[in-house]
């Protein structure tokens, strides 16, 4: 529910003279390089991430089989992203995924 959506009447009811415990930020402009993974340029993703984004590999018995996912070294751990989405290099050089949709709704082309 975003504060755009939230019921009026529960809203004054329960935060009298906008008295509520949140506060609103904006997030800041910052320039961040990014690919979209289509699923074929894995090598270029790679050399992108410095080879910290890598094919995601199944086994079936002993045998590597290639996946349709790619694994990301994160800050936090593995991150696993998909066909089409954007892996991002952030502000502190660390690599994340975007999913398409949010990605559109939160960047726009530089340049």
């Amino acid at each position: 529910m975003g504060l755009d959506n939230l019921d009026q009447n529960y809203y004054d009811k329960n935060f009298p003279g906008n008295n509520h415990p949140w506060e609103t930020y904006r997030k800041k402009s910052v320039k961040v390089r990014t690919i979209q993974w289509n699923g074929k340029n894995t090598e270029e993703i790679h050399f992108f991430s410095g080879g910290k984004v890598n094919r995601r590999i199944a086994y079936e018995g002993n045998t590597p089989i290639e996946t349709d996912y790619l694994n990301i070294i994160t800050l936090e751990g593995v991150m696993i992203a998909s066909k089409g989405d954007f892996i991002i290099e952030g502000v502190q050089g660390e690599f994340y995924s975007c999913k398409p949709d949010i990605f559109k709704k939160t960047y726009e082309l530089v340049g």
